[in-house]
């Protein structure tokens, strides 16, 4: 079982496995649980966070959002490093990482510690999502990514590298762009999506795709691939 093209790809080319021997079941998500927020839930997630951080989080800021540990191969420092030169957002990074001093430094040295912030480990990232017009995870490999589902069914589109599983799926329907991993690639396609009309039109494609890798529809996928076995 492959839980994205991708490795339905990488089982196929690198280990010869036959088209016919694997099944594609994806990860699931919790639609209801992740579910786009309200204007005074998007308002108070917000100011929650600017109390957490200290930054200057203003309602009409431009707010990109990345979750994951491992910063190097989740592209967390080409992204410290695309946002330090988009002037007009905020990126707030959650996770726990051995490189969290490494990349509190580099926001430093970049003079963008009044943007960009480290939010550490968080129990419930929603309120995160709740907060972003933009998800971004410019990551080296990510076979399926469940903070990328759970983006998408907050309603939250997403920019990532052709590396994550469901890229080609995400943007072929219009909820995401797609980069290269890169800082000029990855400052291009966030710049992109600074166009409030494709933000919003991306933003309503990203729950509409969500809402096909429901957890219970995933379930229900497996107990078939079960019960054909």
């Amino acid at each position: 079982v492959a839980n994205s093209s991708l490795v339905q790809q990488e089982l196929q080319d690198l280990l010869a496995v036959p088209e016919d021997r694997i099944t594609l079941i994806p990860n699931g998500v919790d639609t209801q649980r992740f579910a786009p927020a309200t204007a005074s839930q998007k308002e108070s997630a917000r100011l929650q966070l600017a109390q957490t951080t200290g930054l200057a989080i203003a309602p009409e800021a431009f707010v990109i959002v990345a979750v994951g540990s491992g910063f190097s191969r989740k592209g967390m420092f080409l992204l410290i490093e695309a946002c330090a030169r988009l002037k007009e957002c905020v990126l707030l990074i959650c996770g726990k990482d051995k490189e969290s001093a490494k990349a509190q430094s580099l926001i430093a040295r970049l003079g963008a510690a009044d943007r960009i912030a480290l939010t550490g480990p968080l129990e419930d990232v929603r309120p995160l999502l709740w907060a972003a017009d933009l998800f971004s995870l410019p990551s080296l490999y990510d076979p399926s990514s469940n903070a990328v589902l759970e983006a998408l069914s907050c309603g939250v589109p997403v920019v990532v590298t052709q590396d994550v599983g469901m890229a080609w799926e995400i943007t072929d329907a219009g909820a995401g762009i797609l980069c290269e991993r890169s800082v000029a690639s990855l400052l291009q396609a966030l710049r992109k999506s600074q166009d409030l009309d494709r933000l919003r039109k991306m933003a309503y494609q990203a729950r509409v795709f969500a809402l096909r890798y429901d957890q219970g529809l995933i379930i229900e996928q497996w107990l078939n691939f079960y019960q054909a076995a």
